[in-house]
């Protein structure tokens, strides 16, 4: 591909405005956005500049071409004055959050860059204060969110605190259409699936969480707050007249309109004051984020869970179940899992997670007859390896055994063979010679040369045997030891096994005795 100077246009600015929504993806922090930078234009600056909020971007953009230093001043004393507020006390009304500097600048930076308008930044964030802020704000608790829910108005407060509660989803999170819901059931086999099964007993549900942004994840919500989103499709329906679509929203206002994040928040809010849920505030906030709150029941109840596969890959899940990229930024590119993997994590604390002290009765008891299945499961098994490794070890020991009595046996034969061929010794011979009628015919010499030759002979027999001896006694003893070894090993780990499965309450091969030969076998054992 080549790009050739007739292909290039010169590109024609839009208003500084225009540009700035250019540079924002997402809908709802363009609005963010849009709502910071018309208070800092309109409020903050409203003595520096001019007229509508439109004229007033235009003229922080003129002036950041023309002048970069006054720019520059004007943010480092935007910075100084939002410092002073952060050092107030807690409890006083300008008291303004250090985390909350930079949600000043980040609209005024984007508008800036949209326009070409350089401003050295690292000088800018240089002032932001030092965050010495820890929270004292806390997460709801299960009993709070069972009081709530005693003042909920109608199913639409149900279903929304439940699905908050167990998705543990940001309020942004709950622009959701009827098709992001997928319920998930148990299949026969005790398994999950997408697959409606012949029970439809429904294990948990996955949210498709900011569908068709960079943002989507996947989160789940438990059969309790699935149901109770099925009953509140009812009262949708009769609210418009129709069963609910897979392209409608699913939270509604009185009008039939998607209810907003602020209407959503107040709902729960007003449930909480009647449950007496809100207190002294501290500071400028209560103790417990309305929305937030339920996050930080999620987070806390899923992290206390206990876990039976690796707590690292445990904990990686659950963060991506909030949305998060991991426990660090690489997690998202090389610990891949998939919809199924995530939901049997969560379907582990689906009884931690249900608010109704009944349902969570019947999620642990349910919970706990799996445990069961497979635990029983797990202890067949091993009483099957156990049994077929004792076979294994009396089949090794009658096999040693056999080893032993053949070689044994072959070196008797070879013993016998060599004493066949050495036939009577010299002694039988010689006096089977000096016996013999024709032995007075042969002269004295020779007879006392042959008497020698014979005797010598004899010797070197005597000898001879006597060596074959003790090979035969060198090797007994090596074969005692090496098989004696091997049956000695073979009985402890009878022993050993004979211990495990007496703790398992499995079949026991009998405890181990003494038999002839040096071995030593079981009651079972032939």
């Amino acid at each position: 591909m080549k790009l050739t100077k007739e292909d290039i246009v010169r590109v024609k600015d839009g208003s500084p405005l225009d540009l700035f929504g250019q540079g924002i993806k997402s809908k709802k922090t363009l609005d963010k956005y849009t709502g910071m930078l018309r208070r800092i234009t309109c409020d903050v600056l409203e003595d520096v500049l001019e007229g509508t909020f439109e004229e007033r971007v235009r003229q922080m953009v003129a002036i950041g071409r023309e002048d970069p230093g006054w720019m520059r001043d004007l943010l480092l004393n935007l910075s100084r004055k939002l410092r002073e507020r952060t050092e107030l006390p807690r409890d006083d009304p300008d008291y303004l959050n250090p985390d909350s500097i930079g949600n000043y600048f980040k609209p005024i930076k984007k508008l800036l860059d949209m326009n070409d308008v350089s401003i050295p930044w690292r000088r800018i964030y240089a002032t932001y204060p030092e965050r010495d802020n820890v929270s004292e704000s806390r997460g709801w608790t299960r009993e709070e969110i069972s009081t709530m829910l005693k003042h909920a108005h109608g199913p639409l407060d149900r279903a929304l605190v439940l699905v908050l509660a167990s998705s543990g989803v940001r309020a942004g999170g709950l622009d959701l259409i009827w098709e992001d819901i997928t319920p998930i059931y148990r299949a026969e086999d005790g398994g999950l699936t997408l697959d409606p099964g012949p029970d439809d007993t429904v294990a948990c549900a996955v949210l498709r969480v900011y569908r068709g942004s960079p943002e989507s994840y996947l989160a789940f919500i438990t059969p309790e707050a699935f149901n109770a989103l099925q009953v509140y499709g009812r009262t949708w329906a009769k609210l418009r007249g129709h069963l609910p679509g897979p392209k409608d929203p699913i939270f509604l206002v009185q009008t039939g309109a998607s209810a907003s994040a602020k209407i959503l928040r107040d709902r729960v809010d007003r449930m909480a004051v009647k449950a007496g849920l809100r207190g002294d505030k501290l500071g400028k906030r209560f103790s417990v984020p309305s929305m937030n709150g339920f996050r930080r029941f999620w987070n806390k109840t899923c992290k206390e869970a206990a876990s039976g596969e690796s707590a690292l890959a445990s904990l990686i899940k659950k963060e991506y179940m909030m949305g998060h990229r991991g426990l660090v930024a690489l997690d998202q590119n090389y610990f891949k899992t998939n919809l199924m993997e995530l939901a049997v994590e969560y379907v582990k604390v689906v009884a931690d997670l249900t608010i109704d002290d009944s349902e969570r009765l019947k999620q642990s008891n349910r919970r706990m007859a799996e445990n069961i299945q497979a635990l029983e499961g797990e202890k067949d098994a091993k009483m099957t390896r156990l049994e077929a490794e004792a076979e294994r070890m009396r089949l090794e020991v009658e096999r040693v055994r056999r080893e032993k009595d053949e070689a044994v046996e072959r070196v008797r034969e070879e013993v016998a063979e060599i004493r066949d061929r050495g036939g009577a010794t010299a002694d039988e011979i010689l006096n089977a010679f000096l016996k013999s009628p024709k032995a007075g015919g042969v002269p004295g010499e020779v007879a006392e040369s042959f008497t020698g030759m014979m005797r010598q002979l004899g010797a070197a027999h005597e000898n001879a045997i006597r060596e074959m001896r003790a090979e035969y006694d060198a090797a007994m003893r090596g074969m005692k030891a090496e098989y004696g070894a091997k049956i000695d090993a073979m009985r402890r780990e009878m022993d050993r096994m004979a211990k495990a499965e007496g703790a398992g309450h499995g079949p026991s091969a009998g405890p181990v005795e003494d038999v002839p030969g040096g071995e030593r076998r079981g009651h079972d054992q032939p």
